[in-house]
């Protein structure tokens, strides 16, 4: 690739000056030929306070990059999600280092041979001269995020791919975890067959044919359980119309199979569709239930391998019924699941949580959190909007329950506060009091807690009294781990 000169810049950036505000039209083709980065720069303006300035200012910029490129000839790369995500987290680490550098003449350096290093370098000293002060835009996106997400749409349209980490062979995990549930099917079609008759017997079987061995497959018995294997095979598949396919086969072989309503509906094109098919197939769990069985397991239907695609149906469902604002339905289904399994093997309280919250539910909210049933609730979750819940509220004790969940996990107000930008891609686990936990919780708490007036200032306050000193990134950490800072509670997320 050509380096593209200052001078060729200036001309293409004067034309561009002068032109004024993107044409509608062209703001289109953007949007046409670069979709994945497009949406990628209306997600950045949605994290913002002024969503409609912020968006227009990253589709400027996107647009006078656009433009140098097609001035001097270079065909733009069109990079996809997980390419722009992998940039992004690169630069991250990148221009921190650069950032958090107490030393400003070895920051200068750093920054240099940055610049220095990168194929289009003057398109790097244009990004940098084109942000905003950090202090003339306090009510939009921070400096550093605009910093890293501008260097991410020139790299990856540039086709600057991030270095690969040399961390040898990985475990790449289970792409469905649905499909850990096909063991313990098995072991119940075992239990089935052999007719066990005390506890001992059936441990004792399964030592001998199960522990430390590979599990064969159990044949199945019934149509639902040959319509369930289909399904087992869908989850492993590789793509969406496998999936399908086998999903309608496994309906066509028990008409009753939930689970293949579930993975239709995960495929479906719009809201609409979508709570069809977990309508359906919470009929569908319905049916191959039973009446005696809803009366018989109430309370602990997780437990029973058989009503577990029943659960995931009506979960679906009032998630579905929740994105079209069909309220009632979706807290229906929502206290439903509760009902029926009291030990939430599935996170329902804390989806029910964030449902009451956003629509300003905090007479529920408190109700569901002081209900009884979750006293030894620890995740950020329960703690954090347990704390807002009693400040709305206006209910004694919520400072108390604030210092309660900054001690289970001190990293939240971070995020909550916008001193750490939330991470755009959220991973799929997340650990009981660590950084992921935080700002997963941020990511669906936020609004919530900017809705309520003066809930930011007052966690502001009360983060305040319990902060950690700050320290260089290679000083000793004041946490007193003994290790440098940048290694430690300053290392990012």
């Amino acid at each position: 690739m050509k380096k593209i000169t200052e001078q060729e810049i200036g001309e293409v950036f004067e034309k561009v000056m002068a032109a004024g505000v993107i044409p509608e039209a062209a703001a289109k083709n953007l949007i046409a030929f670069q979709p994945d980065l497009a949406e990628y720069l209306f997600a950045l303006g949605d994290e913002s306070k002024d969503v409609e300035k912020t968006t227009g200012f990253l589709f400027n910029i996107f647009y006078l990059l656009s433009q140098i490129f097609a001035s001097t000839g270079i065909e733009p790369q069109r990079p996809d999600f997980e390419t722009i995500f992998e940039t992004e987290e690169f630069l991250e680490s990148e221009l921190d280092s650069i950032l958090m550098e107490p030393d400003q003449a070895k920051a200068r350096g750093l920054y240099l041979k940055f610049k220095r290093t990168h194929p289009q370098p003057e398109m790097v000293e244009l990004i940098f001269s084109v942000l905003p002060r950090p202090e003339d835009k306090p009510d939009e996106l921070d400096h550093f995020t605009l910093m890293v997400s501008l260097l991410t749409v020139l790299n990856t349209l540039c086709g600057i791919k991030p270095p690969q980490k040399n961390k040898g062979p990985e475990w790449s995990g289970i792409q469905d975890l649905r499909i850990v549930e096909q063991g313990l099917d098995n072991a119940g079609r075992a239990s089935r067959k052999h007719n066990f008759t005390t506890i001992e017997e059936a441990n004792a079987y399964f030592k001998e044919n199960l522990t430390g061995k590979k599990i064969e497959p159990f044949p199945p018995a019934t149509p639902r359980e040959e319509a369930q294997d289909l399904i087992y095979k869908a989850m492993a598949a590789q793509g969406d119309a496998a999936k399908a396919e086998l999903a309608r086969a496994a309906l066509k072989v028990y008409p009753d199979c939930a689970d293949a309503y579930n993975l239709l509906a995960e495929q479906a094109e719009d809201y609409d569709a979508e709570a069809e098919l977990y309508g359906k197939a919470v009929e569908a769990g319905e049916r191959a239930l039973g009446k005696d069985f809803f009366a018989e397991n109430e309370g602990h239907f997780w437990g029973e391998m058989i009503a577990r695609p029943y659960m995931r149906a009506r979960l679906g469902l009032a998630v579905s019924l929740w994105d079209q604002d069909k309220l009632a339905g979706a807290e229906a289904n929502f206290y439903a699941l509760l009902r029926l399994n009291k030990n939430d093997n599935q996170g329902v309280r804390y989806t029910l949580l964030q449902f009451h919250s956003e629509n300003g539910e905090w007479e529920k909210a408190h109700a569901l959190i002081n209900n009884g049933d979750y006293p030894d609730d620890c995740a950020a979750e329960w703690l954090y909007t347990r704390a807002l819940t009693a400040y709305a509220l206006k209910k004694p004790g919520a400072e108390a329950f604030l210092a309660a969940a900054m001690r289970a996990n001190p990293f939240a107000p971070d995020y909550l506060l916008g001193e750490k930008p939330i991470p755009r891609r959220l991973p799929d686990l997340t650990g009981i009091g660590d950084e992921t936990e935080a700002f997963c919780y941020a990511a669906n708490f936020l609004d919530c807690w900017r809705e309520v007036p003066g809930a930011v200032d007052w966690l502001a306050k009360e983060a305040a009294k319990l902060a950690v000193p700050k320290a260089g990134r290679n000083e000793p950490c004041p946490c007193g781990s003994g290790r440098k800072y940048k290694k430690c509670c300053g290392k990012p997320a």
